[in-house]
């Protein structure tokens, strides 16, 4: 997804426009899913808590909670991030994937 608005913002660039910027939060935990009120909806400490990594971010980066760092493959790199204020949580260590 980071790639892909990075390749945008050489179209937007060319085009004279301002470029766009994202963050991604993830968190690896069981979540509650189901339809409510004729609409699919998704809740749960782990929905906060991934948003929280999202709002902690860098733009441009993906911020990990150490749950989803477990889970995923070594062969991926990951910035230790340490004291991170997360909104509810307090200070926390966290990770950012190395681009």
């Amino acid at each position: 997804m980071i790639n892909f608005v990075k390749g945008l913002n050489l179209q937007q660039q060319g085009l004279g426009n301002d470029s766009w910027y994202i963050r991604i939060g993830v968190h690896t935990r069981p979540l509650i899913a189901g339809e409510a009120t004729h609409q699919f909806d998704i809740c749960g400490d782990a929905v906060n808590m991934a948003s929280r990594m999202e709002s902690s971010g860098a733009q441009m980066m993906i911020h990990s909670s150490k749950d989803t760092k477990m889970q995923i493959p070594e062969s991926l790199k990951f910035l230790k991030r340490e004291n991170v204020s997360v909104k509810d949580k307090g200070l926390l260590s966290t990770d950012v994937l190395e681009n």
